[in-house]
């Protein structure tokens, strides 16, 4: 968020909702498929998974420096 103006701040945040809301319908409709061939049980698992691991990738110091430095180099 460093790189927005805050006058279009309330814009910018508006836009990602946006997106992250019209995002469900698709995701409902790929579980729906994977519903399908997997059980409820592996669906919770490999998304628990997922989640996990993407916290780890974001919350580890060497990735987060990394998003930081190469954040600045653009400026």
């Amino acid at each position: 968020m460093k790189k927005v103006e805050e006058t279009y701040l309330a814009r910018v945040a508006a836009l990602f909702n946006s997106v992250c809301v019209a995002a469900i319908p698709v995701v409902s409709f790929l579980v729906t498929g994977l519903a399908k061939f997997l059980s409820t049980r592996v669906i919770f698992i490999v998304t628990g998974i997922c989640g996990i691991l993407i916290c780890v990738i974001f919350c580890s110091k060497k990735r987060t420096g990394q998003l930081y430095q190469e954040g600045e180099g653009r400026e």
